[in-house]
């Protein structure tokens, strides 16, 4: 499980306990894809994700069909996505224009 490089929960509830247990679990090291469409994350759990040694070693993020109450732009702003990264919203994301002016390319909608 040490070199696991994609790891797709997407449609499955992971929620904030979910994300909790990714961002401590010692085999991740390798991990660049993550899917995570559709699992319940809520605010909490995206920020604890964001935060995490693991978001800085990912090239493919997708966080679309998850919950949130804060606006993804307010939970962004203080993240710095590793150059490589392609982060996945939800097509109906209301920041598009401010996302796609902070990080460019690496945000894509769908």
């Amino acid at each position: 499980m040490a070199c696991l490089t994609h790891l797709d929960l997407s449609r499955n509830p992971a929620g904030f306990r979910g994300v909790q247990a990714l961002t401590r679990s010692p085999y991740l090291g390798r991990l660049t894809t993550l899917k995570l469409g559709g699992t319940g994350l809520d605010d909490k759990s995206l920020k604890l994700l964001l935060v995490s040694p693991l978001f800085r070693h990912l090239l493919d993020l997708d966080l679309r069909g998850n919950r949130r109450t804060e606006t993804v732009a307010e939970i962004l702003a203080s993240t710095t996505l590793a150059p490589q990264t392609t982060l996945w919203l939800d097509a109906s994301t209301p920041e598009q224009e401010w996302l796609r002016q902070h990080f460019g390319e690496q945000v894509q909608f769908g």
